[in-house]
């Protein structure tokens, strides 16, 4: 198997959750009366599932610094997952031999 084909049969499962999710915080922010182009920001900037839901409230409410401090707070606790995460994967591998 090719691996562009490897990827395709491997990686949809992770395409469509993200296709489902974006498309649900595309559509509460547009109803909530963010701007087409604040959408887009927000999910460039927090990658971060619920955390964009919670910033869609914030938004809406006009509190402008919690909205930062919420998105940094977000990101530096999937960063924390990722890094651990990767910890244990890398553990794991080595104790197979791979």
């Amino acid at each position: 198997m090719s691996p562009g084909r490897a990827a395709i049969v491997e990686g949809w499962p992770v395409f469509v959750t993200a296709l489902v999710v974006g498309t649900a915080f595309g559509l509460t922010a547009r109803q909530s009366g963010l701007s087409v182009a604040e959408t887009s920001a927000t999910s460039v900037i927090v990658f971060a599932g619920a955390a964009q839901f919670v910033m869609v409230d914030l938004l809406r409410a006009e509190i402008g610094a919690a909205v930062v401090v919420v998105a940094v707070a977000a990101w530096r606790r999937n960063l924390l997952f990722a890094v651990i995460a990767g910890v244990i994967v890398v553990a794991a591998l080595r104790s197979v031999g791979l």
